[in-house]
């Protein structure tokens, strides 16, 4: 994803969201065919440089709104793609999806 690396892939049933670590590194986790597995959870809270944490919401529907005054927190990041070669490299990867 943008040059960034998946390096571990945590689904919090019980609240209904995954999270998505990746990192701009060469470094692969312990199990880089699992990216489930718990072994690369505990190996990327312990990488010494800077992973980015990405939410997914599910039963969202794909909408954005803005946080309640109770929660706290970046609700989302919206990034503009004005490069159509781009925008389609990221829906073909499966990144993207668009309204229906």
């Amino acid at each position: 994803v943008l040059g960034m690396k998946l390096l571990s892939i945590q689904p919090v049933k019980q609240y209904g969201f995954v999270l998505y670590f990746l990192a701009f590194t060469d470094e692969s986790p312990p199990n880089p065919e699992d990216l489930y597995a718990v072994e690369n959870r505990e190996w990327c809270w312990q990488r010494p440089y800077t992973t980015l944490e990405l939410q997914h919401v599910s039963g969202s529907g794909g909408r954005l709104r803005n946080a309640r005054a109770s929660e706290s927190g970046l609700d989302a990041i919206v990034v503009q793609v004005g490069d159509d070669a781009l925008w389609q490299h990221l829906k073909d990867g499966g990144v993207l999806q668009e309204d229906s």
